[in-house]
């Protein structure tokens, strides 16, 4: 399987759509409300990233959050990369759109775009803390400040567990 939500496909499917009859109706008016919709919509999914990034999620009080997984982190990772791709390539067709409207419309959607970066970077910075903070890690991790890593065995070990959590993503 792959660690890809369909998610952000979707949202931007979900915007092209109204894409379209505005640039035959070359609309300053409906592209300007395209523009204020769409930075709303991209916003608000990454709070929603965001939210299950920081274990937050919508249940009862009695619900105790665990933490993402090694898979989860790496899908936030990059369903935010795929998102900030798309982003861009919406952006490209409303200046495409903008530009063929008779007034200049704002285009202001930098934030939106960049806020998908964000997410990713926090979710990547979550991966390395989940690797780094494994059990067998930190004592390997320890041991190379022991005379233990001389005879290679720490090396050894520490190659052998990050080779499993490559593994287990590929």
């Amino acid at each position: 399987g792959s660690c890809l939500s369909p998610a952000a496909h979707d949202l931007f499917a979900l915007l092209d759509v109204n894409l379209e009859p505005i640039l035959r109706l070359r609309s300053s008016e409906l592209l300007s409300s395209l523009v204020q919709v769409s930075s709303h919509a991209m916003l608000h999914f990454q709070a929603l990233e965001i939210d299950w990034l920081k274990g937050k999620k919508e249940a009862s009080p009695s619900t105790k959050l665990t933490p993402l997984s090694l898979e989860q982190l790496c899908l936030l990772v990059n369903t935010n990369m795929a998102a900030y791709d798309l982003a861009i390539t919406f952006v490209e067709g409303l200046e495409t759109a903008s530009s063929a409207t008779p007034s200049k419309v704002s285009l202001d959607l930098d934030q939106a775009c960049q806020g998908f970066l964000n997410v990713a970077k926090g979710a990547q910075h979550n991966l390395v803390d989940h690797v780094f903070t494994d059990q067998g890690m930190v004592l390997n991790i320890g041991l190379l400040c022991e005379k233990q890593w001389v005879t290679g065995a720490v090396f050894e070990t520490l190659i052998a567990t990050l080779e499993d959590y490559f593994g287990d993503l590929s």
